[in-house]
């Protein structure tokens, strides 16, 4: 099985309803990918807080 790659772990982490739950998620990402992971997924949950599901943007788009 190959191992996951930071996009997918940041997936599973923005999807994740608390901020503790996120947090023990991060902890278990692999040391050398967590930087990269935090950053993926902070970046991924700004987009997600500015835009959520069902928001229509005022362009069309």
């Amino acid at each position: 099985m190959l191992p996951k790659r930071p996009r997918q772990y940041a997936n599973e982490i923005v999807m994740m309803n608390s901020r503790e739950e996120r947090l023990v998620a991060l902890e278990k990402v692999p040391e050398e990918l967590r930087s990269w992971v935090r950053e993926l997924a902070e970046d991924a949950y700004k987009k997600k807080k500015r835009h959520p599901i069902g928001h229509k943007n005022p362009s069309g788009f």
